[in-house]
């Protein structure tokens, strides 16, 4: 018996977390699926874990500059 898909002798889902192995043009995960654009409205997908970590340390810039004129240190 073959399984579900598009091409033959191929699944059509990888084994492991959803959106897991999405490549880095995919910056959502949406329904469990990669997706280059969030989903608008209530219960929007989730961020990838590398997008989560560059907005997180968008913001922590953005803290020190705010609180420290001078971050980073000219030399």
């Amino acid at each position: 018996m073959d399984h579900g898909g598009n091409y033959v002798g191929q699944r059509p889902y990888s084994l492991g977390e959803p959106c897991s192995k999405c490549p880095m043009t995919s910056g959502y995960c949406v329904q469990g699926m990669c997706s280059k654009r969030p989903k608008t409205g209530f219960n929007a997908g989730e961020m990838s874990q590398i997008n989560m970590v560059v907005f997180t340390v968008s913001v922590i810039i953005a803290v020190l500059k705010s609180v420290s004129p001078r971050w980073p240190a000219s030399q």
